[in-house]
């Protein structure tokens, strides 16, 4: 089984999406998009980093986020890097 770094740093969740994510370990800092649900697939948008709509976190709701990136160097290729305790931090 392999392990995420799931250290992320709250916000309040009163209906702000996110906007960017940072990554000072691996020196990643990516806008965020919204990614619509499209015939039961999120839309993925390469070089930037992508919300999946209807994920928790957004009007009100607790609960995860889903942001997700191409394997790519323009995306979250370097997150193998990661280890648990490191910061990943969102606007």
């Amino acid at each position: 089984t392999v392990q995420t770094p799931s250290v992320v740093r709250p916000q309040s969740v009163n209906d702000v999406e996110p906007s960017e994510i940072f990554i000072e370990k691996i020196n990643l800092n990516l806008p965020v998009v919204k990614s619509p649900l499209v015939n039961g697939t999120w839309a993925t948008k390469v070089g930037v980093a992508n919300y999946a709509e209807g994920t928790s976190g957004i009007n009100g709701k607790s609960g995860n986020i889903g942001i997700f990136a191409h394997d790519r160097d323009n995306g979250f290729t370097n997150i193998k890097l990661l280890n648990v305790g490191d910061s990943i931090d969102r606007k």
